[in-house]
């Protein structure tokens, strides 16, 4: 039996005489060549030829009536204005859109699912924040057997709550170290339930702000 998988993704598109999508690979080239500051070395990054890159960039200069990337000779390539505010915009929209796309996903294909197929296959309902630890553990699992897994993307007491009342059979969530943990761990300890429930530490991450480096004083 073949596992269904659906994905929800942006499309930006550009309306002027008429109405045009981005190439999804605009936004990998252009990072690329901020990362590498080189056009050439992004080509290989993001595994495109020189001439398809350098095709693309023109045409969506051209389309936005603004460059995207400058080329100096001998100094290799960087972003203007535009093309950073055009990654930096596509980022945030990640960021904001892709948890609710996931969950909406998730669900779609679960319902779809039961249309399809009646029979009891094992199946884990998780509840947990969005990460692509989890998310990539999500797709390895539907990908290589008939277990089901269902990923719902919500925040922390969100996710324990659902728990506390029977919605899912994980739930995932993060805490601070130190004095930022007194403040919210009461709120945890009334959802945790020590006969129902068993508590797994999984995993600590380090998080922070990333800025230019001519902006760190």
């Amino acid at each position: 039996m073949h596992i269904m998988n659906i994905e929800l993704t942006l499309n930006w598109q550009i309306t002027r005489s008429e109405q045009q999508s981005i190439d999804p690979v605009l936004f990998p080239l252009l990072t690329a060549i901020d990362h590498l500051g080189s056009l050439r070395r992004a080509t290989d990054e993001v595994k495109v030829s020189y001439r398809f890159a350098w095709g693309l960039l023109a045409k969506w200069e051209q389309l936005l009536g603004q460059p995207l990337v400058i080329l100096e000779r001998g100094r290799g390539a960087h972003l203007s204005l535009t093309g950073e505010k055009l990654i930096n915009a596509n980022v945030q929209l990640l960021a904001r859109f892709t948890p609710e796309l996931d969950n909406f996903a998730t669900q779609f294909k679960r319902d779809f699912e039961l249309l399809l197929d009646k029979s009891k296959n094992p199946s884990l309902n998780i509840y947990a924040s969005h990460g692509l630890a989890i998310s990539t553990l999500r797709d390895l699992i539907n990908q290589q057997s008939n277990f089901k897994l269902d990923l719902h993307f919500h925040g922390s007491l969100e996710s324990l709550r659902a728990l506390q009342s029977g919605h899912c059979d994980i739930a995932g969530f993060h805490i601070p170290i130190g004095p930022l943990a007194k403040n919210i761990r009461s709120q945890y300890l009334e959802l945790i339930d020590p006969q129902r429930h068993k508590l797994i530490y999984v995993v600590k991450r380090n998080q922070g702000l990333m800025f230019k480096s001519e902006n760190a004083e």
